[in-house]
């Protein structure tokens, strides 16, 4: 016998409410209506999440309206379109009443919303996306992609052989953008990471939320996750250079510079213009000590924005260790000559001096460090340095003082501090600061040369040989004055171990 199947065309209504709109504290309250049809596989759950998608499509068409006739309530000049787009991220939406009705012969779930939008909020939206372009296309493919699942919607109404999976794909997604929608909102890590797993939990194959919770990821250290994340996104779509980008920034975290180096390849293969990945992998080279592929890279960087100042700094840092100090220098004065407040820059300038053996101009470029951040312990730490080298053994102290003060655990500074103390005569003092230096790295070998030299001078040969010995099991293979401390050992009747 055939099964008589009798199809219920699926039907959507809109009422728009102009009058319901109202604004209190900055907040726009508007009160909306959307309706869909039950059957044909949808089923009430589905039902619902149309009709609540249609409430909010309408009031985001009253609030494009109503907005774009008080602009002055927005900072910026935005069209309607625009509004409509920037305001779907942050409208937040509750059900006022939900009730089953009957339109033309067919049951319907009608559902009535009031809708919220904060202004401050949507002012801050429409910043975040001028300053972003990659948020601002995020935002324009969400509205476009509700637009596409409202269409598919719309199609529905003349297929007679819908199916309860086809009806339900669209639902999750609809839901899915929601999740997403208050990832971007939600001011917390931990919950921007569960809704974006209810988004990808909703839609396995949602690019955005798999990119936006890796970036979490990242941002709270979980490297793990957040490469696995981007793999996801760039499976999703192959050509994503920002996933790319953000994989290479997570694998340079964690130190898995040689991978970081392909994915900024890869970004750079995809838009050859990119300032970041071609910033991004000079670091990178940098941190493998390849400082002249890094110099290449920040060359590059500076081609494209001859005002990018953190390129200048870096691209100073890696001449400062090719020992091209004056070109280092130069690169220092002009990251300054863009921005001078950047404390690193003059920290950076300074050694670059200290290395030329002019202190007293390296002392001014902390200072000026030292002016930016009180608390610098780094600049601290030079000052304390370079005031030692001037026999300005008090003013050494002081600065070196500081500089643990603000690191506790900090055993150059420790190590540097023992050394002024030998030059005044406090012996005791010196040899405790090697000691704490030690304490804190047993892998900082200058304090068991330097603490092994103080007790060699007090007689201490058996300290000393100890010391002396760890010294060269820790850096004996890279000092060139290795022999000279091996016979220092055999002078006191020990044997060198090293």
């Amino acid at each position: 016998m055939k099964k008589i199947v009798f199809i219920i065309p699926i039907l959507l209504y809109s009422f728009l409410f102009s009058e319901s709109v109202l604004l209190k504290d900055k907040i726009i309250s508007i009160r909306s209506e959307g309706v869909a049809i039950i059957g044909n596989g949808v089923t009430i759950e589905s039902a619902k999440v149309f009709a609540i998608n249609d409430a909010k499509r309408n009031a985001l068409e009253q609030a494009g309206t109503y907005l774009e006739s008080n602009m002055t309530m927005l900072n910026y000049m935005v069209t309607k379109d625009e509004i409509k787009t920037f305001t779907g991220s942050i409208l937040k939406a509750e059900i006022e009443s939900e009730e089953n009705a009957l339109i033309n012969k067919t049951f319907a779930l009608k559902v009535r919303i009031v809708a919220t939008i904060d202004t401050e909020m949507l002012n801050k939206r429409i910043e975040e996306v001028r300053k972003d372009s990659e948020f601002k296309k995020l935002l324009e493919d969400e509205r476009k992609k509700n637009e596409d699942l409202v269409k598919q919607i719309e199609l529905l109404k003349g297929n007679q052989n819908a199916t309860y999976t086809e009806v339900k794909k669209i639902s999750d997604d609809l839901t899915a953008s929601d999740w997403l929608n208050k990832g971007l909102n939600s001011k917390s890590d931990v919950e921007k990471i569960e809704f974006y797993t209810k988004a990808i939990e909703k839609d396995p194959k949602y690019y955005y939320a798999y990119f936006n919770r890796g970036t979490v990821f990242n941002r709270l250290k979980k490297y793990d996750k957040a490469i696995s994340d981007f793999d996801k996104a760039i499976e999703i779509d192959p050509k994503s250079f920002i996933a790319y980008n953000n994989r290479g920034n997570a694998y340079q975290k964690s130190g898995q510079l040689t991978s970081a180096i392909m994915d900024f390849n890869k970004v750079i293969s995809l838009d050859p213009v990119n300032i970041l990945a071609y910033y991004n992998r000079g670091n990178a080279y940098y941190n493998l000590n390849n400082f002249n592929q890094a110099l290449n890279d920040y060359n590059n960087v500076l081609e494209l924005d001859p005002k990018y100042s953190s390129a200048y700094v870096n691209r100073g840092l890696a001449r400062y260790n090719l020992k091209k100090y004056d070109e280092a220098i130069t690169d220092f004065t002009k990251a300054l000559q863009i921005n001078d407040k950047i404390e690193v820059a003059y920290i950076n300038r300074g050694f670059s001096y200290h290395q030329q053996k002019n202190y007293k101009a390296a002392i001014k470029d902390y200072d000026k460090a030292i002016a930016i951040n009180p608390q610098s312990s780094l600049a601290f730490y030079n000052r304390g340095f370079a005031y030692r080298l001037l026999k300005e053994y008090d003013k050494a102290i002081s600065d070196l003082d500081y500089a643990i003060s603000y690191e506790s655990d900090f055993p150059e500074a420790y190590n540097e501090r023992g050394l002024v103390y030998i030059e005044l005569g406090k012996i005791n003092n010196s040899v405790l600061d090697f000691g704490k230096a030690i304490q804190l790295d047993a892998n900082f070998h200058p304090a068991f040369k330097n603490r092994g030299t103080v007790y060699y001078n007090l007689k201490k040969y058996k300290e000393a040989s100890d010391d002396f010995n760890q010294y060269l099991k820790l850096a004996g293979k890279i000092d060139p004055n290795a022999d000279k401390v091996r016979e220092h050992i055999r002078n006191m009747g020990f044997k060198p171990q090293y």
